[in-house]
C-alpha cells in the first residue's frame, strides 16, 4: 500500500511539477527544470496500482509519513538503478511532499557527490555579506529581524544537514570550509527569501548601535531610527531589486577589492562596442577569477549560438534613415563542478526560493550592469545584458544558460 501510494504521488509529481520560474530581475528569469528519466518509470507503474491515496482530513497525515517513509526506501534501494541514471540527465530534485514546519523535503538533493575546494576566507565572507548587505538595501524589515529568522533557520536545520552529509563533517563557523559555507549560504538566502515574499512593511523602525556610524566609542547606545521604502513600488519586484544589489555587490568587492584583498584575474567592465568575443572572454575570466578563490573546482563556457538580426541593409548597420537598429544575440552555457554552493542551491530550488545561492550568476550579471555604471552603455539599451537565465543541477554540478542581446533597444 505504501509502494503504491508513493508510486502515485511520483506520477503525480512528474506531471504537474516540470518547471516553475523565478523572476531575478526585469526581463531577467530563471528556470529550475526537473527532467527525471524515472517520471517514465512512475508513469508505467501507477498504471498497475488498484489502491488510491487514502486523502481524507484524518488520515492525510499519516499518509504522508507512510509516503515519506516508503520513498526514501524506496529510493534507497534503487539507488544504483533509476536514481542514478535520473541524476546523469540534470536535475533539481522536487519534493514530492512538502511538509511546512521542516527545513528540508525528504526529496531535496542529496550530499555533493564529490570533494570540493577549501575557499578563500575573505571572498566567502564577501559573498555572505553581499547578501547581507542586498536586503538590508531592499528596507524589507530591521535587520536585527533578519538575525533572529536567520539563526532560527540555521539552527532548525542544522541536525538535518549534519546527518545529510555524514560521516563528512562541516567545521561551524569556518567560512573557508565548503560543506559549512554550503549550508550556511543557504540558510542565508532561505532567510532572504522569507523577507522578500508577500507584502514587507514599507515603514517601520529598526534599532541600530551608534558604534555603526562611528569607530571610536567605547560604548555603542542603542538608537532607533524610522525606515521608509520607496521603491520598488511593486512588492513583487523585490527579488529582482535584491538580485540587482547582491550582482552590484559580489563584483564590486572583486573588482574593486574586500577588506584589504584584491582578487586576480577579475575582468574589467565591458568597453563601449564590446563584441561577443569580448562577452565570452569576460565570462570565461570571472568564472576563473571565482575558480582561484574556491568556489569551484572547475567552470566551463560554451558558446551555443550567436546571431545578428535586423539592421539595415548591406554593411549600414542600420545607421542611414529610414533602417532598423541591429541586435546581436548570444547564448552561452555556463558550468560549474564542485561548487561551493551545489547542495545549497539545488535545495533552494526544490524549495521555489526566489533567492539563490547562484553566486557566479550573480557577479556576471553585475558585471553586465557595471559597463553602464562606467559609462561605457547606455543604461538601458545599446549594451550587452542578459534577457535569461535558466539554471540545471546534477549530483555533483550545475550548469546556466544565459540568452544575452546587444542593441536593438529594449525588446528581445
Amino acid at each position: 500500500m505504501a509502494a503504491a501510494a508513493h508510486a502515485r504521488a511520483r506520477a503525480r509529481h512528474c506531471a504537474g511539477h516540470h518547471t516553475a520560474t523565478t523572476p531575478l530581475a526585469p526581463a531577467l528569469t530563471v528556470s529550475w527544470r526537473t527532467r527525471l528519466r524515472a517520471c517514465a518509470a512512475a508513469e508505467r507503474d501507477v498504471t498497475d496500482l488498484d489502491h488510491p491515496i487514502d486523502a481524507t482530513p484524518t488520515t492525510r497525515r499519516a499518509t504522508l509519513a507512510a509516503l515519506a517513509a516508503a520513498a526514501a526506501t524506496a529510493a534507497l534501494a534503487r539507488a544504483p538503478a533509476a536514481w542514478a541514471a535520473a541524476a546523469a540527465t540534470t536535475t533539481t530534485r522536487q519534493a514530492l511532499v512538502a511538509v511546512p514546519t521542516a527545513p528540508f523535503s525528504f526529496l531535496q538533493p542529496g550530499p555533493v557527490a564529490v570533494p570540493r575546494r577549501t575557499l578563500d576566507l575573505r571572498f566567502a565572507v564577501l559573498l555572505m555579506r553581499s547578501v547581507y548587505d542586498a536586503v538590508d538595501g531592499c528596507d524589507v524589515l530591521a535587520m536585527r529581524d533578519f538575525q533572529v529568522s536567520f539563526w532560527k533557520l540555521r539552527e532548525g536545520a542544522a541536525e538535518a544537514y549534519a546527518q545529510l552529509i555524514s560521516p563528512l563533517e562541516a567545521r561551524k563557523g569556518d567560512l573557508s570550509d565548503p560543506n559549512y559555507f554550503d549550508f550556511i549560504s543557504y540558510a542565508s538566502a532561505a532567510a532572504a527569501d522569507a523577507a522578500l515574499r508577500g507584502h514587507p512593511p514599507r515603514v517601520f523602525e529598526e534599532e541600530y548601535d551608534e558604534c555603526e556610524l562611528k569607530d571610536d566609542q567605547d560604548e555603542c547606545p542603542i538608537l532607533t531610527r524610522v525606515v521608509r521604502r520607496d521603491a520598488p513600488a511593486d512588492d513583487a519586484d523585490l527579488p529582482a531589486e535584491f538580485w540587482r544589489r547582491a550582482g552590484d555587490l559580489i563584483y564590486g568587492g572583486l573588482a574593486g577589492g574586500f577588506r584589504g584583498e584584491t582578487f586576480a584575474g577579475v575582468p574589467a567592465p565591458l568597453p563601449a562596442g564590446a563584441s561577443a568575443d569580448d562577452v565570452v572572454a569576460g565570462f570565461r575570466a570571472m568564472l576563473g577569477a571565482l575558480v582561484a578563490s574556491g568556489y569551484a573546482l572547475r567552470s566551463g563556457v560554451e558558446v551555443v549560438s550567436a546571431a545578428t538580426t535586423g539592421g539595415g541593409q548591406g554593411e549600414g548597420q542600420g545607421r542611414g534613415r529610414g533602417q532598423g537598429q541591429q541586435q546581436q544575440q548570444l547564448e552561452l552555457r555556463v558550468t560549474l563542478e564542485g561548487a561551493a554552493t551545489q547542495w545549497g542551491s539545488a535545495a533552494l530550488a526544490s524549495r521555489r526560493s526566489k533567492v539563490m545561492t547562484l553566486h557566479e550568476a550573480a557577479a556576471l550579471d553585475g558585471w553586465l550592469r557595471a559597463a553602464a555604471a562606467a559609462g561605457a552603455a547606455p543604461p538601458s539599451g545599446g549594451g550587452w545584458r542578459a534577457v535569461s537565465v535558466e539554471a540545471e543541477f546534477g549530483d555533483a554540478s550545475r550548469a546556466t544558460t544565459w540568452r544575452l542581446v546587444r542593441g536593438g533597444g529594449n525588446e528581445v
